[in-house]
């Protein structure tokens, strides 16, 4: 969805946005009424939105026509709101936007602090808990910038900045996992193991309402298991520069259904799902047991990828921990009362579809 904050035709406010949606702020439109010399040929996409405290000297403010912490702080310090934080604490959180990119916005307005974090709403709550020596509790959506005259595809390959890794990834690690073309290629061309498992589930015909793909690097198996079985997929990364390339993909493509989002698949609450992807993730896991039996909550039918070892091996390398037998992974499956059957193998690599009876 494209949000266009306009000053000059109508505001539309950042917390209107979700992940996904492709926002252009009033500062990259002309307008003389905020000072904005000329239209910036820019959009940003919100790849992350996560909420929390932050410092108020990392946060600066939109409102680029002040000083705000020198002439212009009485505009914006409100004593009575001072004390009322003070006494009850902050009870709504700014809104804050993040700019994320590998490439500088020429014309941007001339803010030597553009590249932190800017209240978009919440200016007097800002100037009210740093006058307090507190920090401010916001919303931060997190956008890349990207040029009218780049396409999809010159982004997708790009490899961002430090920002959207963990700080183990290589620059080698940081490609993307899948090519962007393989999203416009049958998935049994692509990859047949992950099509024949899919293929298994939606021949059983289990009424499935919606499932989660964890670790779902750039999507491709996200959006495929969205047209396999005709519901929505919910994907989830660590790694925010994937889940970016996978934002890219669905805006270029338009019409899976699908919703992703950059965190820690480990924890979480996935039993309103019936449906989930597990591939090559259980070896990342220090127990494996408790974050398999986590994941199993709530399914209907699961398509799972491991790598295995002729005995127990401890790898930890990156992030990879440990890498178990053949039988300790099907004793698992049937340990949470699955029946499952072996799709395919490949060197140390084994795909399964796992499914229950009745729940």
């Amino acid at each position: 969805m494209l949000i266009e904050n306009n000053w000059n035709v109508k505001r539309h406010d950042l917390c209107e946005c979700k992940v996904g949606d492709v926002y252009r702020p009033w500062y990259f439109y002309k307008t003389k009424l905020i000072g904005v010399p000329r239209d910036i040929p820019y959009s940003s996409i919100v790849y992350w939105i996560g909420e929390g405290s932050m410092l108020t000297n990392y946060v600066a403010c939109t409102s680029f026509q002040y000083d705000y912490r020198g002439k212009g702080k009485a505009r914006f310090l409100d004593m009575k709101l001072v004390q009322d934080i003070k006494e009850n604490g902050q009870k709504v959180p700014a809104d804050c936007i993040t700019h994320c990119s590998d490439l500088s916005v020429p014309g941007l307005i001339e803010d030597p602090q553009l590249e932190l974090t800017h209240v978009f709403e919440g200016h007097h709550r800002l100037m009210a808990c740093e006058h307090l020596g507190i920090d401010i509790r916001a919303k931060d959506f997190r956008v890349y910038d990207m040029p009218h005259s780049w396409s999809w595809e010159e982004r997708y390959n790009s490899i961002y900045t430090d920002t959207f890794w963990s700080g183990w990834t290589t620059a080698d690690q940081r490609k993307p996992w899948f090519s962007f073309e393989s999203f416009s290629k049958p998935l049994d061309i692509v990859d047949r193991p992950v099509a024949k498992c899919l293929n298994r589930v939606r021949s059983m015909n289990l009424l499935l309402s919606r499932g989660v793909d964890l670790g779902c690097a750039e999507g491709l198996y996200t959006m495929n298991a969205a047209s396999y079985l005709g519901i929505p997929m919910h994907g989830i990364d660590m790694e925010p520069g994937r889940i970016l390339r996978a934002l890219m993909v669905r805006h270029m493509r338009n019409g899976w259904d699908t919703t992703f989002r950059a965190g820690t698949w480990g924890r979480g609450d996935y039993s309103g799902y019936d449906f989930a992807i597990v591939f090559s993730i259980l070896h990342h896991c220090e127990d494996q047991e408790k974050s398999f039996g986590e994941w199993t909550k709530g399914k209907k039918a699961m398509a799972v990828e491991v790598r295995v070892a002729d005995e127990w091996k401890d790898v930890n390398t990156g992030s990879i921990k440990r890498i178990g037998p053949q039988g300790f992974y099907e004793g698992l499956f049937t340990a949470e009362g699955f029946t499952w059957e072996l799709m395919h193998s490949e060197g140390d690599r084994r795909w399964y579809v796992l499914w229950k009876e009745r729940l």
